[in-house]
């Protein structure tokens, strides 16, 4: 009697055959997922809107601003036995005046706004004048463009630079303060664009400060802005 062969299993009956193939699909199928959500998340990162078209304002930037100041300024005539001594303060109390300024600079994107510029103005009070002048540095940006409706006008700014300021009395100079910071925070709105103008009010707060003089001042005021584009 011959011996009886058991019968060779073929490799695709194999138990573990099926599993293996189950798991080198899901192996494939969380592969091909994971590259689709890593290309998503690059397609979803902000990039600035760097290459994007403009739709409000771009290119060559050129604006202006008026406005009403009202704050108090003081100082001490710029002679090192006359700083910080009481009986040669000068000081304007609570002063009222007018302002006026003039930027050059450009739009680079629908949001951001990059310029130079000079400022200068004045108040009056308890029987002093004070007028100043400072070159500035100004950054506008919009950060609500992307929605609609009036939100998207709004802006803000901020400046820097230095300045000077000279407190007059009769005529004579009471105090002067030489070389001195300049900083103002402040928004504004584009509340009427024709063509490629922009007018609207704004609202700035601005502070100059040196050794020897101070001046705080709130301005109200209406802001004119031209760009060249889109």
């Amino acid at each position: 009697m011959s011996a009886r062969v058991p019968p060779r299993r073929s490799p695709s009956c194999s138990p573990l055959g099926p599993r293996a193939v189950a798991l080198a699909c899901a192996l494939g199928v969380a592969s091909v997922a994971g590259a689709s959500r890593a290309e998503d998340a690059q397609t979803d990162a902000w990039d600035g809107d760097y290459g994007k078209r403009a739709k409000v304002r771009s290119d060559f930037f050129l604006g202006g601003g008026l406005g009403v100041l009202a704050g108090q300024a003081s100082g001490y005539p710029n002679e090192i036995g006359k700083i910080d001594v009481p009986e040669f303060e000068a000081s304007t109390g609570a002063g009222f005046g007018s302002s006026m300024s003039l930027w050059l600079g450009g739009a680079l994107t629908d949001w951001f706004v990059f310029a130079f510029g000079a400022t200068t103005g004045g108040i009056s009070g308890g029987g002093y004048a004070a007028g100043g002048a400072a070159f500035v540095l100004r950054v506008e940006a919009f950060p609500f463009i992307a929605r609609s409706g009036a939100l998207r006008e709004l802006g803000f700014q901020s400046s820097f630079g230095i300045g000077t300021l000279t407190i007059e009395k009769g005529g004579d100079t009471a105090a002067e303060g030489g070389g001195m910071s300049y900083v103002s925070a402040g928004a504004f709105h584009e509340s009427w664009r024709p063509g490629t103008f922009a007018l609207g009010p704004s609202v700035d707060w601005v502070h100059l400060w040196s050794l020897t003089a101070t001046e705080h001042v709130a301005q109200v005021g209406l802001r004119v802005a031209y760009t060249t584009g889109p």
